[in-house]
């Protein structure tokens, strides 16, 4: 927060948000106060010289376009100590049943206010009152306010109450095997022994030509900056990380780092690389970089981290005691 703002901004961002005891409705709040406040109008003059713009929109003249709103809604919120970021892009444009896509023009073009909440990430906040809003559940079906107190999805797979069992008599386990064994010796190694054995190499030739086809699209992935990027955020849910649309490159490797320690560097390494091919006015990579060297550190500890997880998991597990079925 520059040191510029007004007495006027600060109050009345403690006024909007002072019935609220969580950012999400706070966020809410500032939201529908800018919407129901502040004409929208595209044709503005700028602010005068030596005036702060936030304070001009909001107390001197209450007209703005989407830059105007979504700056507004961004410095009210970090008034209160809410994160909050300015992001520029496009609405979606216009539908085209020619081409079955939309046509995105210049007139298109578009600011909004994200807002940042822990576990869940940078979330989009439409402050422009002449962009449709769609709000979100006051609700995530948890005990609290939404965003407020967080709680995890109880994903354990759990037994049926009741499980049929055979019915008394039947012999026991051991019994009804010996049988088998003893039924199958008694009939010899016929066609089907014959079968069972042709379809098992078939089976583990099928295997082999798998693992070698397996082995070489990993390669070619590995060695490819974009798509061993991608191949991180597929992982991500293996390794209990919840990455979401809105993060940047750069947090997505810090959320992966905190669940891999030991991966902190080639993480950054594939990321940097990825932003630079991406961003870059070269459009290029460093020079000799190799994925496939960042890989062959990377994924012993994300096997590690994956197998650990699951197998806390498996532990965490309750099975219910089995009930004989009257």
């Amino acid at each position: 927060m520059p040191e510029s703002f007004t007495h006027e901004v600060l109050d009345l961002a403690a006024e909007l948000t002072a019935g609220y005891d969580n950012p999400f409705d706070k966020a809410i709040a500032v939201r529908n106060y800018l919407r129901t406040n502040i004409t929208y109008n595209d044709q503005i003059d700028a602010p005068p010289d030596g005036v702060e713009p936030v304070h001009y929109v909001l107390f001197e003249q209450p007209e703005a376009y989407c830059n105007y709103y979504a700056s507004s809604m961004i410095m009210l919120l970090r008034s209160q100590g809410i994160p909050a970021r300015f992001v520029a892009g496009y609405t979606q444009g216009e539908w085209d049943d020619e081409s079955s896509s939309y046509r995105v023009r210049a007139s298109n073009a578009h600011a909004w206010t994200e807002v940042y909440f822990p576990s869940y990430g940078w979330i989009p906040f439409e402050a422009t009152a002449a962009i449709p809003v769609a709000d979100r559940p006051q609700s995530l079906g948890n005990p609290g306010d939404a965003f407020g107190n967080q709680g995890l999805l109880d994903d354990t797979e759990r037994l049926p109450e009741e499980v049929d069992l055979p019915p008394e008599g039947s012999g026991s386990l051991a019994d009804l095997l010996e049988q088998r064994d003893d039924q199958a010796n008694a009939g010899g190694r016929g066609p089907a022994f014959y079968w069972q054995v042709g379809i098992a190499t078939a089976l583990l030739a099928g295997a082999a030509v798998a693992l070698f086809l397996f082995g070489r699209a990993n390669q070619r992935v590995e060695g490819s900056v974009s798509k061993s990027y991608m191949r991180l955020a597929s992982w991500a849910p293996w390794l209990g990380v919840l990455i979401q649309p809105a993060h940047t490159p750069y947090e997505r490797a810090d959320l992966l780092s905190g669940a891999v320690p030991e991966g902190k560097e080639p993480l950054r390494n594939i990321t940097y690389q990825y932003v630079r091919q991406q961003f870059s006015r070269s459009r290029s990579v460093d020079e000799g970089f190799d994925p496939r060297a960042e890989w062959r550190s990377l994924r012993p500890a994300m096997i590690r981290r994956t197998l650990s997880l699951q197998l806390e998991r498996l532990r965490n597990r309750r099975p219910r005691p089995f009930r004989r079925r009257k």
